[in-house]
């Protein structure tokens, strides 16, 4: 064998083991990036039962700024109704060597300055909560959340996926349109305009459900005066087949019903979401003309 031989042999070799080394890292599984996550922390101020505490850990944080408001609307995408909320307390600390700092914009607005920090912990205060459809949203035997007026919007993760934790009042349950997570009271969302539209309701209530379109369905009653679950279950179950069948629509999730009784005297009034229904009833109606309440439920 020649030199020019030997040569392009050797030359040969070493094409293949690059080839053979490239090869390798190619099919090595990438490092993807962290994704940023966000979490919100809720609980019910048990000392005045007037207030609602929040706190939100956002993870992988790779924004410098921040804009953090509470768009203050609820209901459907064609009615919007205005809450009023006051947040107070408000507070940001992070994980960095600089801590985060924050400006208020307006009455439910801050601006935060991340400072490199890329884990942040925001927490503040709800007072203040009034509903115009339905009036009071918390007492000491009872609490209606609705997200647009605690959870505060983050317009730089709109489209993150959230993950919701709710310390629940002893003796108390939850109910909610949204999906579950790992534990009990663990919540989750694709995104923040999913977490909005699936309010909570907690209290000692009572509750039973019925089958429409293969999936469960339930009603939910909550107060002392003793009506029957099952008539509620009824008109709820006719409510549901009757706008299902007149709009074409399928429903993809659990829908709740939520019944709150008050023995004060009120007009009965609803309020309706993507996955459920609040409505308010007064003694009269429960006694005289409870048939009345199907006419008042919408989806």
């Amino acid at each position: 064998m020649n030199k020019l031989d030997h040569s392009i042999k050797h030359l040969f070799i070493i094409s293949v083991i690059f080839l053979f080394i490239s090869l390798m890292i190619i099919s090595l599984p990438a490092r993807t990036k962290p994704t940023s996550s966000v979490t919100y922390y809720v609980e019910i101020d048990e000392n005045n039962w007037k207030a609602i505490n929040v706190n939100i850990s956002i993870e992988n944080n790779e924004n410098n700024r921040l804009l953090c408001t509470l768009p203050a609307c609820s209901g459907t995408d064609v009615f919007h109704y205005k809450i009023k909320a006051d947040v107070v307390n408000f507070k940001v600390d992070g994980n960095g060597i600089k801590p985060p700092t924050f400006k208020r914009i307006n009455q439910n607005s801050w601006l935060v300055n991340a400072n490199d920090n890329q884990l942040l912990f925001i927490s503040y205060t709800v007072h203040s909560l009034e509903n115009p459809v339905l009036g009071e949203c918390l007492g000491r035997d009872f609490a209606w959340i609705n997200g647009a007026a605690v959870f505060m919007y983050i317009r730089e993760l709109k489209g993150v996926p959230v993950k919701l934790t709710v310390n629940v009042p002893y003796g108390w349950k939850l109910a909610t349109g949204l999906p579950f997570a790992e534990d009990n009271f663990q919540y989750s969302a694709l995104d923040y305009q999913k977490l909005i539209h699936n309010p909570l309701f907690l209290g000692p209530f009572e509750e039973v459900y019925f089958t429409y379109q293969e999936r469960p369905h339930y009603v939910l009653f909550h107060g002392r005066n003793k009506v029957g679950l099952e008539k509620l279950s009824l008109i709820s179950r006719k409510v549901m087949k009757y706008q299902t069948d007149f709009f074409n629509r399928y429903i993809k999730d659990r829908y709740l019903f939520i019944f709150k009784y008050f023995p004060k005297e009120i007009e009965t009034t609803q309020q309706a979401f993507r996955n459920s229904s609040i409505i308010y009833l007064s003694s009269k109606e429960l006694e005289n003309n409870l048939n009345k309440i199907g006419k008042t439920c919408l989806l």
